[in-house]
């Protein structure tokens, strides 16, 4: 959909982490493990075509201030909704 490959995650892991100030967050269940936490990015793909991608990450308990990336994905379900969240209507 956004014209990217696996050879590519590092790159896609940077913006989302580079874009997380700015992004909608909401926070998920916490355990001994961490904190998790669930934001919505837009992302312009190399292809040119845009798209919000969902990202899923932790914050470990001892390393509180560092999120890791866990998962991202594009939610093709929800496009509307999430937009309308990120106000981009």
């Amino acid at each position: 959909m956004l014209g990217l490959e696996s050879c590519h995650a590092d790159v896609l892991a940077q913006i989302l982490y580079e874009s997380l100030p700015r992004a909608e967050a909401v926070q998920g269940i916490g355990d001994d493990y961490g904190d998790r936490w669930t934001s919505h990015h837009e992302v312009i793909g190399l292809n040119g075509k845009g798209a919000i991608v969902s990202a899923g990450w932790i914050y470990r308990s001892h390393a509180r201030n560092v999120p890791s990336l866990v998962t991202c994905y594009i939610d093709t379900g929800l496009p509307d909704e999430l937009r309308k969240l990120l106000d981009l209507t």
